[in-house]
């Protein structure tokens, strides 16, 4: 029982922001609907000017919802006698519930857009090959399943850095929020200067693209997203069972 009232609230608590978020993406998909019917900008696509389809932007918008889904909701569950167990439980069910509808409303208004316009979401991008060969029906399903499981990686990366966080000390996050950036700013040149000369470029470019699409497989993708999923969250659960409470 408490493990349900801790999925109403958390859906509850992003229902809002949710709403908030396709309110801006209708206004915004309008504005440019009506720009490219003027020959002004080339929505979805990689062609001329091209724009954030609406899977990238809902896995950003959850990714950030992630990071935002860990410190007030624990204190206040907590100081209401749900366990660390229930919470996360609790969060992994609603984040299933979330980017599943969210991932409904992303393929329909795609497929329903794509009528008027010439559209290209970022699965019909990354999976070109398939689109074009599969039927219709096969495209909308995989589409669907490929988003929901990539929307659920975002909600569970945001949610396991943020809990990483807050089980840092004050000292230990200064050091990551300034030493990452560097590391990666200045570590990124060099890493792959070493990786041209030592001819590792085109495997590790390999191994990412696998982790990425699959190598072009949707069904590939989808089961890789899923593991990387399993995998956060198995993380983030070893963070959260005994994180202690602290504001």
């Amino acid at each position: 029982m408490r493990l349900k009232s801790v999925v109403k609230y958390n859906i509850y608590d992003t229902k809002n922001a949710v709403l908030i978020y396709y309110i801006i993406i209708a206004a915004i998909m309008g504005l440019l609907a009506f720009t490219l019917k003027a020959d002004a900008v080339n929505i979805g696509s990689s062609n001329e000017i091209g724009f954030v389809s609406g899977a990238e932007a809902s896995a950003i918008f959850l990714f950030v919802c992630g990071l935002n889904s860990f410190k007030r909701n624990y204190l206040y569950l907590s100081t209401n006698g749900i366990t660390r167990k229930a919470q996360f439980y609790g969060f992994l069910i609603s984040s299933v519930i979330i980017a599943a509808v969210m991932s409904a409303i992303d393929t329909g208004t795609a497929n329903v857009i794509n009528i008027f316009i010439d559209y290209n979401p970022m699965f019909y991008q990354a999976y070109t090959e398939f689109a074009a060969e599969a039927s219709q029906l096969a495209v909308i399903m995989m589409s669907f399943l490929w988003n929901t499981v990539n929307y659920m990686l975002a909600l569970a990366s945001g949610y396991f850095i943020t809990v990483l966080y807050y089980r840092m000390s004050k000292l230990l996050k200064i050091i990551v929020s300034v030493g990452v950036p560097a590391l990666f700013i200045i570590g990124s040149p060099v890493l792959s200067v070493f990786l041209i000369k030592a001819g590792y470029l085109d495997k590790l470019t390999a191994v990412l693209k696998f982790l990425t699409n699959g190598n072009g497989n949707p069904s590939m993708g989808v089961i890789i997203a899923l593991a990387e999923t399993v995998i956060v969250a198995i993380l983030a659960y070893l963070l959260v069972r005994r994180v202690p409470v602290k504001e």
